[in-house]
C-alpha cells in the first residue's frame, strides 16, 4: 500500500509562528501563522477547517482564498 505525499513539508521552524515550508512546485518559504482568529480557512493539507492558520509571508501570495495550513499539519501538533 502506498501513501500519497504530502504536497507541504515543514523543514524548519525557526521561531515561534514561523515555519520553512517545501511547496509542492519545489520552492522553499517562509510562512507565519495568523494572530487573529477570527475568520475560518481550510486547510490546503488535510481539508480541516481552523481558525488558526499558516499562510505565505511573502506579500504578493497574500490573496484572498491564499493557500492555508492548519497548524497540525505545520507544527505536527494537535489544534
Amino acid at each position: 500500500m502506498t501513501e500519497t505525499p504530502l504536497r507541504y513539508r515543514t523543514l524548519d521552524r525557526p521561531g515561534r509562528g514561523l515555519a520553512l515550508l517545501a511547496e509542492p512546485d519545489g520552492r522553499e518559504e517562509l510562512w507565519v501563522v495568523n494572530r487573529v482568529a477570527g475568520n475560518s480557512a481550510t486547510c490546503a493539507q488535510c481539508g480541516a477547517v481552523v481558525s488558526r492558520y499558516y499562510y505565505p509571508s511573502n506579500t504578493h501570495r497574500r490573496t484572498r482564498g491564499g493557500p492555508r495550513l492548519c497548524r497540525p499539519c505545520v507544527e505536527d501538533v494537535a489544534d
